[in-house]
């Protein structure tokens, strides 16, 4: 089934509808702006929707983080337990066309494709410096997750396999020497096989595929992937419900060409 506007609207009709209740009774004019971003980009605007129920479902107590007029990121989460604010989220939605058209993909992403297609690492790359340089722009002072999310299964099989993690975070030699501008937290030094860091006010990067409806007896994929090198630490004791991955502890004392992925 090709994904539409109307079918997006059937399948998560009771998600748009709990996320529209939600937003009326904390501020009509966020919600105006959300039926805006609904009408123009509905999937942007139900993954935001999918997103902030998931935080809730977690006892997080998601609040939205923007200011009318201002902008600002899509959350604040709380730690109910201790009553306080403790990290920011912003959603990053993957198009499933617009993916399909730069990986030479056909024309529909929601049919199973077969064949070698073009890397997908440029995509995760421009999303992350768009928000990084977002989160810089609000000087956000509290940890801060970028949630990857995308609706349809041939994409997630595209940009979520096994092994996107490693690749996304362990740098591939280049005759010889390590290449970080491939790496999702990192990027190429002043000299070659050097690093410095690409995203430091993003501390985490949640991976979500695909996003069924939640009446769909199957559930999305999700991980979360920390930053080494991020300005603020995220806590993964805060989600402790998803599987959590990073470099290894000695990460900073070995050559990056021994970089290990491990689950924290």
């Amino acid at each position: 089934m090709t994904t539409t506007t109307s079918s997006i609207m059937e399948q998560h009709c009771r998600l748009i509808a709990e996320h529209r209740s939600w937003l009326k009774h904390i501020d009509p004019k966020l919600l105006a702006s959300w039926e805006g971003i609904l009408k123009s980009k509905p999937e942007s605007a139900v993954a935001e929707a999918w997103v902030r129920k998931l935080m809730a479902s977690y006892d997080l107590n998601p609040k939205p983080a923007e200011k009318q007029g201002k902008g600002g990121l899509d959350f604040i989460c709380t730690a109910c337990e201790k009553g306080k604010d403790i990290f920011y989220v912003e959603v990053a939605n993957f198009d499933a066309k617009a993916i399909g058209k730069k990986l030479g993909q056909p024309e529909h992403m929601d049919s199973c494709t077969s064949g070698p297609v073009t890397s997908p690492f440029p995509e995760f790359l421009v999303k992350r410096r768009k928000k990084q340089d977002q989160v810089a722009k609000h000087q956000i002072n509290r940890p801060t997750v970028l949630a990857f999310t995308c609706f349809q299964e041939v994409v997630s099989n595209l940009f979520f396999d096994d092994h996107l993690i490693t690749e996304l975070m362990i740098p591939q030699l280049n005759h010889g020497k390590p290449f970080f501008n491939r790496t999702l937290f990192f990027k190429e030094g002043n000299e070659r096989g050097s690093y410095t860091d690409a995203c430091p006010d993003i501390s985490a990067v949640m991976i979500c595929a695909p996003i069924w409806n939640y009446s769909s007896t199957q559930q999305p994929v999700i991980n979360l992937v920390l930053n080494p090198s991020a300005a603020r630490e995220f806590d993964p004791a805060w989600m402790p419900k998803i599987d959590c991955h990073k470099l290894s502890d000695t990460w900073r004392d070995i050559d990056p060409c021994q970089w290990q992925v491990c689950k924290d």
